[in-house]
């Protein structure tokens, strides 16, 4: 499990967040979104660019949270990209 919280006031960049996964795994991605103003945002969702699979879950409810599994079946390095839009 990778954790990552922050509160930011304007457009952040994470970096690169690293996780080593067994072959044929399935990636929990979750989360939830808030806006600059520390408010949860209830009407977003995120975009999720993985193995060359485009994924888009929306925000399931008032608090802001999103919850996505993504199947890999190979072992090789790859790089998610995830964009939380408002």
């Amino acid at each position: 499990m990778v954790s990552v919280a922050a509160l930011f006031t304007t457009t952040a960049n994470l970096g690169n967040v690293t996780i080593t996964a067994a072959v044929s795994s399935t990636l929990h991605i979750n989360g939830n979104l808030i806006n600059c103003d520390a408010l949860p945002v209830t009407t977003g969702f995120v975009d999720i660019n993985i193995d060359n699979l485009h994924c888009r879950v929306m925000v399931s409810d008032s608090k802001g949270n999103f919850s996505l599994d993504i199947i890999r079946c190979n072992s090789t390095p790859a790089t998610a990209v995830i964009a939380l839009l408002n």
